[in-house]
């Protein structure tokens, strides 16, 4: 139920002991039964995979849609401690990309969003309790640090990511209203997206339509002394 597919990563990440293992005569009763099928339904999950037929019949429509459909979805946002979140764990970060016209040139020469991500910005998206990625359609379209000082893009349209960012901006303006208190700055300041610097006009201007403001550091996402959103 919480996953849909269930592989040998999964089971890892789910964190019994033992894996899959433990769980594979259950698994094969079922299949026997046809509560659930085996195969290869999603790439990178490994050669055994269990899921329900609804599952994999949801699976093949997607699959099937066109390409102009995907990216249309509205995004959603997991903690990257979500046991739910398989991004980094069960299915690979993908290359980072930046939409054209951003950041042509980064750090040390090179284009930024295209070679290594440094630190952060620089190997797999660092699992602390607050860091989140945004999907759409179900593919990982942003990292966002805990304190929202770094973010990733994975994607090189614009609208996907500018509807990635309004999302991750929605869902921290949330948080911050359910706990009541005024967040300090140093939690709601974009310094860096790919490396490129936030106060880059191109940076800044996606950042401001998601419902960011200036700071000398960077931009900050735009709340109100209990969390709640500025009218933009």
């Amino acid at each position: 139920d919480r996953y849909g597919v269930v592989s040998r990563d999964v089971a890892l990440a789910f964190g019994g002991a033992g894996g899959l293992v433990p769980l594979m005569p259950v698994l094969r009763r079922m299949e026997d039964t046809g509560a659930v099928l085996r195969g290869g339904f999603v790439e990178g999950l490994g050669p055994a995979q269990f899921a329900e037929r609804k599952t994999v019949d949801r699976l093949r429509f997607l699959g099937q849609e066109p390409a102009g459909a995907r990216g249309s979805g509205t995004g959603i946002v997991l903690d990257l401690k979500d046991p739910a979140c398989l991004v980094g764990r069960g299915s690979a970060w993908p290359e980072p990309a930046l939409p054209a016209g951003i950041g042509k040139v980064g750090i040390e020469g090179e284009e930024a969003g295209g070679g290594p991500q440094r630190k952060e910005a620089g190997g797999a998206p660092l699992r602390r309790r607050g860091a989140s990625v945004v999907l759409i359609d179900g593919a990982p379209v942003l990292y966002a640090s805990d304190s929202l000082k770094v973010l990733i893009s994975y994607t090189s349209e614009r609208e996907v990511l500018t509807r990635a960012l309004g999302a991750l901006a929605t869902a921290r303006q949330g948080a911050l209203a359910r706990e009541g208190s005024p967040p300090g700055r140093h939690r709601t300041v974009v310094e860096s997206l790919n490396g490129v610097s936030a106060l880059d006009r191109a940076v800044s201007d996606l950042l401001r339509q998601a419902g960011f403001v200036s700071d000398p550091r960077g931009m900050r996402l735009a709340v109100g002394p209990y969390g709640a959103s500025f009218s933009r």
